[in-house]
Formats: structure tokens, sequence, C-alpha cells
């Protein structure tokens, strides 16, 4: 259960990008992706021409899939097909790419899985990174189940810190060690 938290109250932390080059189709992406944030085009040298891709819902995709497509440039636009069953996430662009008119860089933000603890996956990267963490997350849950009530406020606490250091770091990450900037309000 601690787990569970740990992947919805832990998004920033858990992001990561990647690059896919030369795409020519629908693309499967890695299992270990969870959630894709955005995908933008990166073409040009060094990437200096980072063009986001609009991310649309599978009905916006299966209406521009039922116009024709020749006309336009491939990938103007994304539909993120996830199977929460499988698991698999598959990248579905209009117009498709295809080998006449392949996308030649793709980056995906994106948001990794973090893996469940087992016999066979004995850590990962939240584990390396956040014992305590998983300590107090853990201890947290067990606590109201064992009717240990009293520990319960002290161990959600501890799991609470711990979050709120992770969710600090993954800031200093994202914004450079600036805080976040805050839009000023206009006024008139």
């Amino acid at each position: 259960m601690a787990e569970a938290r740990f992947r919805r109250e832990l998004k920033d932390w858990l992001r990561f990008s990647v690059t896919l080059t030369n795409l020519t189709g629908d693309t499967a992406l890695a299992a270990t992706v969870a959630e894709v944030l955005g995908c933008r085009h990166n073409d040009g040298a060094s990437g200096s021409h980072n063009v986001a891709l609009r991310m649309v819902t599978r009905e916006e995709y299966g209406a521009w899939m039922e116009m024709d497509s020749t006309a336009r440039t491939p990938a103007e636009m994304v539909y993120v097909d996830h199977d929460a069953d499988a698991p698999s996430t598959t990248l579905r662009f209009y117009p498709p790419a295809s080998v006449t008119g392949p996308l030649a860089n793709l980056v995906v933000d994106a948001v990794k899985v973090v893996p469940t603890l087992s016999d066979t996956q004995t850590t990962n990267a939240l584990l390396r990174e956040a014992p305590d963490a998983y300590l107090y997350g853990a201890l947290a849950e067990s606590a109201p189940y064992l009717m240990h009530d009293e520990r319960t406020a002290l161990w959600m606490s501890r799991a609470n810190e711990a979050i709120t250091g992770l969710r600090i770091q993954s800031e200093r990450r994202l914004y450079g060690g600036q805080p976040a900037p805050r839009p000023l309000a206009r006024v008139f």
C-alpha cells in the first residue's frame, strides 16, 4: 500500500525523458513507463527546434484517422494508448509516421514505474534513495491493520516528512535549485 501511495505522490521524482529516433509507425514504450506527460519533436542541431505534439483523446484520434492524412507532416498529434492490464503504453501518431515519412527524433517526457518489491525484485530506485520512506510508509499502512492505532500518527508524519524531502529534491532537479517561479497578479 505504501508503494501505491509513492506512485501517486512522487510523480515528479519519478520523471524522466527518453529520445526515440527514426519512428516509422506506432511505437510501444518500455514497460517501465507508467504515464506519458508529453511528447515533442527534437529536430535541428542539438535539439534546437523543440515542437510539442498535441496530445489527443482516443475519440479525437479516431476522428482524425478518418480524414485524409497524405497532405500533412507526420506526427502533429499523438494519442497515448495505455493498457493497464498488459501493462503497455503505445504512442499512436496522426498523421501516421511511415517508412516514407519517418519521425526523426522524438523526446517523450514520462513517469517511471516503481517496481514492486518481491523475492525476485529486492530493490528499486526509491528504496536505494529513500529507505526511510519505505520503512515509515510500510509502518503507517500496517499500524491500523495490526491495531497499533497509537503509533499510526507517528509513522504517518515520518512518512510524510520523507515524501516531502523527495518532493523538494524533485523541485531542485526540475528548477535548478531555485524556487518554482510564481506569476505575479495583474492589477488594473
